[in-house]
């Protein structure tokens, strides 16, 4: 009878492991197929036409002089006169693109993580899908690994997702789905100003002639300018302020700063963000960084970091190839 009873034990124990891998491979193929959802629909969408939906079409004289030099150096050094650097919408125009990430992140501003993510961003439409995995906690033991999280983060035809959770199987809450419009707004206008802060990766998106964003001159500031974003769908308009610096005779974007929600509890107060850009270097022709920094500025602390992120790798798609500047 002993050895009966020890048999049914293992069978169910058996029997109970078998449903919870049953379980998590379900969960995590959803999660998948979710997020290849996201993606499908970001790339599938109609091109997005923000500033002819929201306000007259900016024309190339009217941009600040330092965002001109930028444009004209950004998409293989079109115009080197920095006069007519007009995007050509055959053949520089950037579709989407996708990227791989390496870095640090940093989780309630204190104890710093090591994640890897891909993400792929819309340069024809206004949304990106962000795909990311860290461990839950920094163990400090030599051989042992804490269990992951992983978290999409997206802006995807007018909605604004967060999601994350424990190994692609457990979802956390996090108040995102909160019938509250006001904080639904305020979530969506965070997704949206990441989109904008992250533009300088899909530059063609920058330009006049794409009708995404429009810019405005800073009164006796002119290696700064305001970057505007109109959301077509929702009618929510992000700013950020860009910095521009020269580097060996190049323009870049080196800094941007904008009000972000910032999620705490169930409320999302604005508070002053800013994220850096180094190392830009030439991906298929495009001057773009592979470098970033993002954190909170605090009143009393000032800059608290939370984001160093590598680009190992960039993926463009474009409407045709580019012509070739060398």
């Amino acid at each position: 009878m002993k050895v009966f009873a020890a048999t049914k034990r293992r069978l169910f124990i058996a029997l109970v492991v078998a449903f919870l891998a049953g379980w998590a491979h379900h969960r995590r193929n959803s999660w998948d197929k979710n997020l290849s959802s996201l993606e499908k629909d970001l790339l599938s969408s109609s091109p997005s036409k923000s500033s002819r939906s929201h306000q007259e079409h900016q024309s190339w004289e009217e941009l600040p002089p330092v965002v001109r030099r930028y444009l004209g150096q950004v998409l293989g050094d079109i115009d080197r006169k920095g006069q007519a650097a007009i995007i050509n919408e055959e053949s520089t125009r950037i579709r989407s693109l996708r990227i791989h990430q390496q870095g640090l992140f940093a989780l309630n501003n204190e104890t710093w993580l090591n994640f890897t993510a891909t993400q792929t961003i819309g340069a024809e439409n206004v949304g990106f899908v962000w795909d990311a995995t860290m461990p839950l906690f920094a163990t400090g033991l030599v051989g042992f690994a804490a269990p992951s999280i992983r978290v999409y983060d997206a802006l995807v035809n007018g909605k604004a997702y967060l999601v994350p959770s424990l190994l692609g199987i457990i979802p956390f809450p996090t108040g995102m789905n909160d019938k509250n419009t006001t904080l639904q707004s305020l979530h969506f206008l965070g997704e949206l100003q990441r989109w904008l802060t992250e533009a300088a990766l899909v530059p063609s998106v920058l330009f006049p002639q794409a009708e995404m964003v429009s810019w405005e001159a800073i009164p006796d500031e002119p290696q700064r300018a305001i970057l505007s974003v109109v959301e077509p769908e929702s009618g929510i308009k992000a700013s950020a302020e860009l910095s521009f610096e020269a580097i060996e005779g190049v323009s870049v974007i080196s800094k941007v700063i904008c009000m972000r929600p910032y999620g705490q509890e169930k409320e999302f107060p604005l508070k002053p963000w800013v994220g850096y850009f180094f190392n830009y270097q030439r991906e298929a022709g495009v001057l773009v960084p592979t470098y970033m920094e993002a954190g909170w500025i605090n009143a009393e602390k000032g800059e608290q970091l939370y984001f160093k992120g590598h680009i190992t790798q960039f993926n463009f798609t474009f409407a045709s190839p580019l012509p070739d500047v060398s």
